[in-house]
């Protein structure tokens, strides 16, 4: 009897799965990964230094690197560097940008964790492999009624300026056009340390990003954004400040 229901039930089974394959195009068996964890990462041992990592998503997509490399004693000559993504290799272009100094270009990686920097020696094998951390406590954010900033992280000089987002879903065709400016507030001055201007789709409810290299610790003063909307009529403008209270 047991035989029997256990012959009758894989026959439902298989009966079942066939039945939703053929009816539903998109009908797949899923099996989850894990994401990665976007921001600022580094790493160091006794010789390396890795500063300004970042980690941040485009269209669906992870994109890695940026990072500056400070370093005492080593050979360039031959050496390559990868990103080691969950035992995955990614060769990145790299640049000398100042003795002791060298600048990572940005690799696309698929959505995994365990993240490492190694230096390698393709002749000769010799290697070095470097983990890196995510930095906690970099990240700002601003919640307003109509609007949001999130995934906002500053490390040093490194920004990565995250997504805004906003309710009003015909902001962006009431309002084509867009100007950005970024400040800093130093002793009740504002100073703007970068503009951006363009089009409003690339700017407000875009899955894209930028990271920048800027010349203030930001980390030092309060941060905040007034955000410029146009046509050829009229303009709305309004300030957001950054805060890492407003982290949900």
């Amino acid at each position: 009897m047991k035989k029997y229901a256990f012959i009758l039930g894989l026959i439902l089974s298989i009966v079942i799965s066939y039945s939703l394959y053929n009816k539903y195009d998109t009908f797949v068996f899923h099996a989850y990964e894990t994401v990665l964890e976007k921001g600022i990462y580094a790493g160091k041992n006794e010789d390396i230094e890795i500063e300004g990592f970042t980690l941040v998503e485009q269209n669906g997509r992870y994109e890695a690197g940026n990072a500056s490399i400070y370093f005492t004693d080593l050979d360039l000559e031959g050496l390559e560097i990868d990103l080691i993504a969950d035992g995955l290799n990614y060769v990145i272009d790299y640049t000398l940008e100042s003795e002791g100094k060298i600048k990572l270009g940005v690799v696309e990686v698929a959505d995994v964790e365990n993240l490492s920097i190694r230096l390698i020696y393709p002749s000769t094998l010799d290697s070095m492999i470097i983990p890196l951390t995510a930095l906690t406590n970099k990240e700002y954010a601003c919640h307003a009624e109509n609007y949001s900033i999130t995934d906002f992280y500053v490390d040093g000089t490194t920004v990565i300026f995250g997504y805004i987002n906003s309710k009003d879903e015909k902001i962006i065709e009431e309002y084509p056009k867009c100007t950005l400016e970024y400040d800093y507030v130093n002793e009740d001055h504002d100073v703007a340390f970068l503009a951006k201007t363009g089009d409003t789709a690339d700017f407000i409810n875009s899955n894209t990003t930028f990271v920048e290299d800027v010349d203030v610790l930001l980390e030092d003063y309060p941060i905040k954004v007034i955000i410029s909307l146009s046509n050829d009529k009229e303009q709305m403008t309004f300030e957001m400040v950054l805060s890492k209270d407003g982290v949900e």
